[in-house]
């Protein structure tokens, strides 16, 4: 019996038939039931399961969500619903998005904790109790200043050494008293390290290094630039804050789209406006520039332009007989005050139908050539027309239902008969007959997936037959068994012949009867006096007579018979017994979508 492959999805992958292996249903070998040697088969699936069909090319018939390691790539991918593949992101990939990162919206991240000072991102949470802290550290440590007026000072007070030769109200450092020299020349000192913050001498190699990479601490400070600089110079906030003010951008700038609907101060990108071109929806009075009247472009027409071009049109028509006829289309209303266009310059010199015939020679209908005569309109009664080539969409009373004469027939009787038919069941089946074409429905219906079809004489598979389904032979060398007493719908079991053995037999016995042949044992043995024992002799000691012996013959009858058993002689060969009823051969066949 075939195996049917289904999907997680509960979808029919394959039907592998019994001693196929199927390799054309998915990129992995799909073994059927009794293949010789399917070991190396089914190792390989398990192989390319496990390298994810590892190769520079994807694999032949892949399926829905399988993997595939492109090795000429390093690029795992999946196999999508719109039959591509789609790369996974790799390691790398990840790895690169993390260097120097351009975020987009309103990008969040957590909060450090208030006394950390390493690379982490300071949120606006971050800064905003950073700013707090420094206020309330700030109005602390002033709480312990000295007065500037006559302050007493204690501890080590340190200040700001003034410059050699100064001669001011500067507070004079011990350095200053002690030492301010005038250096000349290039003096030079040793290089503090780079973190150093005392008052030792800065030489010009501890300054250079000061400006690579600075860590600055605290509010560091920089004069401002003017809004139009564009240098390595520091920016500061100010700088930054006015250029958000009418700034000037150059190159292509750059912002993220907003939704068409938007309406806020968001910077709308080009993609933004050319959206909002795309079937706009106005409101209010929109108002527009008037094209000039001949203008024939796409330019908005205002209502000034149309009321312009109408005014033009009116004031250009003039009177009726000034109008070219060709050119006039005139629906509805009433036109009065036309005089008879005479016959030699196209007209019927007349002003009523009668007359237009007499003057054009027509007569009566009757008389006119039908293939020269086109009629639009009206009714025309009591004309026969022989085989007449209808064109366009001709249109008739719609007889009512049973009618059975000349009238024609409209496809509105037509629908009503074929629905008056009712279902093929209701039908009498001898009246019908159906010659080509496809009945569906009820044959369908009839042999739903899982259905059996069979048939004595004829191979040809069912879907030729009928029309419908995909179908596989089923249970070759067969029999077909109900459902239920111990039996399951899809099992299998049975054998054609079976070989009996002991169990299968009920219980019975063999038994046999038989004599051996009599033997004659009677014999005689004899005993004398004197003690002495000869072959075949005996004695006997008589208590009555001590010390003498008494010598007799005696005979024994020693006839008997013996019980026996055994087993009887075997027979029989061991052959299997067929165990097949009557049987007739057909072919079978199973629906399976």
């Amino acid at each position: 019996m075939s195996y049917i492959i289904n999907n997680t999805r509960g979808n029919i992958v394959a039907v592998v038939t019994d001693g196929t292996v199927n390799t054309s249903a998915t990129p992995i070998s799909l073994i059927g039931r009794g293949v010789i040697d399917y070991g190396t088969a089914e190792n390989e699936n398990y192989v390319r399961i496990l390298e994810n069909f590892t190769n520079s090319s994807p694999p032949p018939n892949p399926i829905l969500g399988q993997l595939w390691y492109n090795n000429n790539e390093n690029v795992l991918a999946v196999y999508n619903p719109s039959s591509n593949w789609t790369d996974l992101a790799s390691i790398d990939y990840v790895d690169a998005q993390k260097i120097s990162p351009a975020f987009t919206g309103i990008p969040t991240a957590p909060t450090a904790s208030a006394p950390t000072n390493s690379t982490q991102i300071a949120t606006t949470a971050f800064v905003g109790n950073a700013i707090n802290t420094l206020g309330v550290a700030t109005t602390l440590s002033l709480s312990f200043k000295a007065n500037i007026a006559s302050p007493a000072l204690t501890g080590v007070p340190t200040a700001t050494t003034a410059a050699a030769g100064t001669n001011s109200l500067q507070i004079a450092t011990t350095a200053f008293v002690t030492s301010s020299p005038t250096f000349v020349g290039e003096p030079i000192a040793p290089t503090a390290v780079s973190s150093d913050s005392s008052t030792q001498i800065a030489t010009t190699a501890f300054v250079q290094a000061q400006k690579s990479s600075p860590v600055f601490t605290g509010f560091p400070s920089a004069p401002t630039a003017d809004t139009s600089t564009v240098t390595t110079q520091i920016a500061t906030t100010a700088f930054v804050q006015a250029q958000k003010s009418s700034p000037v951008f150059t190159g292509i700038p750059i912002a993220p789209t907003a939704a068409v609907a938007t309406a806020t101060t968001q910077i709308a990108t080009t993609a933004f406006v050319q959206a909002q071109k795309s079937s706009p929806v106005f409101t209010g009075i929109p108002t527009a520039p008037t094209a000039v009247v001949a203008t024939a472009t796409t330019q908005i027409a205002t209502t000034a332009f149309v009321g312009s071009a109408l005014t033009i049109v009116v004031n250009n028509l003039g009177t009726m007989a000034a109008q070219n006829a060709n050119n006039v289309s005139i629906t509805g209303g009433s036109i009065t005050g036309i005089n008879a266009l005479a016959v030699d310059v196209g007209g019927t010199g007349a002003a009523i139908p009668s007359a237009a015939r007499t003057n054009l020679g027509l007569g009566s209908i009757s008389t006119q050539n039908a293939g020269n005569v086109t009629i639009a309109g009206g009714a025309i009664s009591n004309v026969t027309i022989d085989s007449p080539t209808i064109t366009g969409i001709p249109t008739a009373p719609t007889a009512p239902p049973g009618t059975n004469t000349p009238q024609v027939a409209t496809t509105a009787f037509v629908t009503n008969v074929a629905g008056s038919l009712g279902t093929m069941s209701s039908q009498n089946a001898n009246a019908v007959d159906i010659t080509g074409g496809t009945v569906a429905g009820a044959i369908v219906g009839a042999y739903p997936v899982g259905s059996i079809y069979m048939n004595a004489s004829v191979a040809t598979n069912p879907v030729t037959l009928l029309g419908f389904g995909s179908w596989v032979a089923l249970g070759a060398g067969r029999m077909l068994l109900g459902n239920g007493g111990g039996f399951s719908v899809g099992s299998t079991g049975g054998a054609a012949t079976t070989a009996l053995n002991i169990n299968n037999l009920p219980g019975h016995s063999h038994s046999f009867l038989g004599t051996t042949n009599p033997v004659d044992l009677s014999h005689t043995h004899q005993y004398g006096s004197g003690g002495n024992w000869g072959s075949g002799r005996s004695n006997a000691f008589d208590a009555r007579n001590t010390g003498s012996f008494t010598t007799s013959a005696a005979s024994v009858n020693m006839n008997h018979s013996h019980n026996f058993s055994g087993t009887t002689e075997a027979t029989g060969s061991g052959t299997a017994a067929t165990t097949i009823s009557p049987y007739l051969v057909v072919y079978m066949w199973q629906r399976v979508a």
